[in-house]
Parts: structure tokens; C-alpha cells; sequence
């Protein structure tokens, strides 16, 4: 069984889902990672028919399945959470550059048919320094441990799906999937 979540795997499968179209040395180009690991990865996906040779590139043709198989071996936990007397809308706009905003919020930053009223951020540093600061209140703030990732303010649209489908979350993320992807393989 491969580990698809290492820190020398997951760049490979990001790349992937980012990049349906793919050669092996583009990978190696973007990721830096070993053109072996990269072959060990392809050859993985082909078996699960998750990839398929087109051509001279290789196409990921089931990206939601990929996304499954990696939500398998990766969770998400919240770890803190606060009650600050400050508006949503507020907390967002005074958090700006101070944290990055993960699955619920980023879904709802990414798929304008979402709304949420509580906050969901990684711990960027700062955050719970600046969140400690504030008065208690009734908006929520989840905090969660940051996977390896390094996006800023944002969680990109690929990274989301990821992060709410390790919390089973994957029928919220239809919409989101569809405009990534155009497919629900």
C-alpha cells in the first residue's frame, strides 16, 4: 500500500487533480520529486484505473476517486475552537492577512451557492494570539492543524475538496467538482 499522503506523495497527486494532463517530467519539474516516485505513483493509479495513458501524457480520469482514496489516509481535526464578539463579516475582513481560510469558509469563498456563519481557519501563526485578544462572543471560529500546504489567505479549490471530503463532506463539494473537474468520477 503507498502512503499517498508523505510529503514526497501528495505534491505528485496535487499536481494531478490541478493538472488532469500530465507528463511524469512535468511533475518532476514542478514538484522537484524523483521521476522513480513519480513512475511508482503513476503506475499505482493506472492500476486502480484512476489514470490512463493518452498519448504521451497520461490523463487522470477519475479525480474524485483519487480524492477518496487520499481523504482515506488523511483527516482533519479541529483542535480549537473561540467565541468572539465580533461580526463574521468583521472577523474576516480583520483577519485578512492573518490566517487562511479552510473548508466551510474556503467552500463558501469557491461556490457562491454556500453560506456559512462560523469561520473555519487553519493555525497560521498570529491566529490564536489575535483571536485570544478579542471579547467572547457568538461567532464561532474552528481552528484546525495545517496540512502540508503552502496557500496563503485562501485554500485553493482543489485543497478544499480534499479537506472536506477527509470529514466526509464530499456532497457539499458537488458544484466545486463539477467546475474543476466536469465529472463526478
Amino acid at each position: 500500500m503507498i502512503r499517498l499522503t508523505s510529503t514526497k506523495t501528495l505534491p505528485i497527486l496535487f499536481y494531478m487533480l490541478e493538472h488532469p494532463l500530465f507528463s511524469q517530467s512535468e511533475i518532476r519539474d514542478e514538484t522537484e520529486i524523483s521521476i522513480g516516485r513519480i513512475n511508482k505513483i503513476v503506475t499505482f493509479l493506472k492500476d486502480k484505473q484512476v489514470v490512463i495513458k493518452d498519448g504521451t501524457k497520461y490523463r487522470l480520469v477519475s479525480p474524485n476517486r483519487l480524492v477518496e482514496m487520499i481523504a482515506d489516509q488523511y483527516r482533519m481535526e479541529e483542535y480549537l475552537s473561540y467565541d468572539v464578539a465580533i461580526s463574521k463579516k468583521d472577523l474576516l475582513k480583520t483577519m485578512k492577512d492573518k490566517g487562511t481560510l479552510c473548508l466551510y469558509s474556503a467552500l463558501e469563498k469557491h461556490d457562491n451557492a454556500l453560506e456559512v456563519d462560523e469561520v473555519y481557519l487553519y493555525d497560521d501563526e498570529g491566529v490564536q494570539e489575535f483571536l485570544n485578544h478579542l471579547d467572547r462572543g457568538s461567532t464561532r471560529v474552528h481552528i484546525y492543524k495545517r496540512p502540508q500546504t503552502d496557500e496563503t489567505s485562501l485554500t485553493s479549490a482543489v485543497q478544499t475538496v480534499m479537506d472536506l471530503a477527509s470529514l466526509n463532506q464530499q456532497t457539499i463539494t458537488k458544484n466545486l467538482r463539477l467546475k474543476l473537474w466536469n465529472t463526478l468520477q
